[in-house]
């Protein structure tokens, strides 16, 4: 049966569903049987349960000591803390898993495992993982820790990009922050994103969870992180990934909804599984799960109109109605100034061409008995989604290095320099217009009708 969160979970729109397939229409059709061990604590510990001990370094109770709450999310509350090493006190980020949320306890252990395994293979893109400690039921605990698994990081900050966002002056705080100019803080914070997301990806992790919240400015390092990944999949052992689940922010979230078919192999339940998983991510290219994510954050990033719930909410609404055309949404849409798009729209439309590659439809495929497929590109009616390392390599970010580094060379008479020399003359703002992305006409099956958010979704 369908699942949703409750609590926290609610308010967020977190959702996830263990049974019932992916419906574009409104034409019934009848569920799938759930397979046995579906279930998320059957399914998705299997890794877990196998192994002698949980991996990672453990720290005892007497070294952890509580401060003030950060935040709290579906599975889980959000401390900063001090750590006792060797009598040394070190900050340290605390996470408290809720044991008494639905799957709590596996979501816990799945986010054990990606962070050990994020530590390895991509540890500039998140927050630095220490390890764990697990307070026994009933254990008189010191330092306000309550019993339950307990997960840590190294402090580096506690500004997440959706605190900038929330304030008028969020951009130039932003840019202050990152050591970048006002000028160039767009396409410098998506160019951190975006190569995090490569480094993640070329690790076999999708992280399925990309939004404002889940991206926290490091201090020292002064560059964007991605935080929280209890929602990643590994796609080379399928640890944390089940072919008919979902797990999602609806606001973030691409239409598709699932990072591979629905009728995959269970990765983690085979080593023929396993073997055909580079098979599985050339021909579906489950990173552009994450790719559409980013794309959201970048229309955050530039249009102010866009970062409210209110705000965002209603364009995805007029999105979906545009069928994903995001010049057909643009032309229509009203309620934002054409001024704000300035950002996208300088160099002749730069970052309107990266949102475009980002927000691309996929081409969705229903079957009969339910089960969703997708291929790589975007069928007849519209190019690729971009990647994350392909986003990269668009002029947007390349334009932006330039100046960049003039910046960092002679300051602010350089950068007015060189944006001086790359000003798009007038009425470049309408370049995008001109140079519009148009699916085909007659496109084939399995196009952006089928690529419909579920209706029914937010009232889950």
């Amino acid at each position: 049966m369908p699942c949703r969160l409750p609590g926290s979970a609610a308010a967020r729109g977190v959702s996830f569903s263990l049974s019932k397939p992916y419906r574009p229409t409104a034409i019934a059709a009848a569920p799938l049987r759930p397979a046995v061990g579906a279930r998320r604590g059957a399914a998705l510990v299997v890794a877990f349960r196998g192994a002698v001990r949980r991996p990672g370094r453990s720290f005892a109770p007497d070294q952890l000591h509580v401060e003030r709450a950060l935040g709290s999310g579906s599975y889980g509350e959000v401390f900063k803390g001090q750590l006792d090493v060797h009598g040394t006190a070190q900050p340290v980020v605390l996470k408290r898993v809720k044991s008494r949320v639905q799957d709590g306890e596996e979501m816990g252990e799945m986010e054990v495992l990606m962070n050990v395994h994020a530590a390895k293979s991509a540890a500039r893109a998140v927050a630095p993982y220490l390890g764990f400690c697990d307070v026994p039921a009933g254990a008189a605990a010191p330092g306000g820790l309550s019993p339950g698994l307990w997960l840590l990081w190294r402090y580096e900050g506690c500004k997440t990009l959706a605190s900038y966002l929330g304030r008028r002056d969020g951009l130039r705080a932003l840019a202050s922050d990152l050591g970048v100019p006002e000028a160039l803080v767009v396409p410098v914070a998506l160019r951190q994103v975006l190569s995090n997301l490569a480094v993640l990806h070329a690790s076999g992790l999708i992280h399925r969870d990309v939004k404002p919240l889940n991206l926290v400015v490091a201090e020292n390092d002064r560059r964007l992180k991605l935080i929280d990944l209890g929602s990643c999949a590994d796609l080379r052992s399928g640890v944390n990934f089940h072919p008919q689940e979902y797990i999602l922010d609806p606001m973030y979230a691409p239409p598709e909804q699932y990072v591979l078919p629905t009728d995959s192999p269970h990765l983690a339940r085979s080593l023929l599984g396993q073997a055909m998983s580079p098979l599985l991510w050339a021909r579906h290219q489950p990173d552009r799960f994450d790719s559409w994510s980013a794309g959201v954050v970048l229309l955050c990033l530039a249009l102010p109109h866009l970062r409210t719930d209110a705000g965002l909410s209603r364009f995805l609404s007029e999105f979906e109605a545009a069928q994903y055309d995001l010049d057909a949404w643009r032309a229509r849409c009203k309620w934002v100034a054409p001024r704000d798009f300035a950002p996208l729209d300088a160099d002749g439309g730069a970052g309107w061409e990266v949102a475009r590659g980002l927000l691309r439809p996929r081409n969705i495929r229903v079957a009969p008995d339910g089960h969703v497929a997708f291929l790589a590109g975007g069928g007849a009616r519209w190019p690729a989604r971009l990647s994350a390392a392909e986003a990269l390599r668009q002029r947007f970010f390349k334009l932006a290095a330039q100046r960049e580094r003039a910046y960092r060379a002679g300051g602010d008479a350089a950068l007015a320099a060189a944006l001086g020399q790359a000003a798009a003359p007038a009425g470049a703002a309408a370049a995008p217009a001109a140079g519009k992305e148009r699916p085909a006409r007659g496109g084939g099956t399995g196009g952006v009708a089928s690529a419909e958010r579920k209706p029914s979704l937010a009232a889950r």
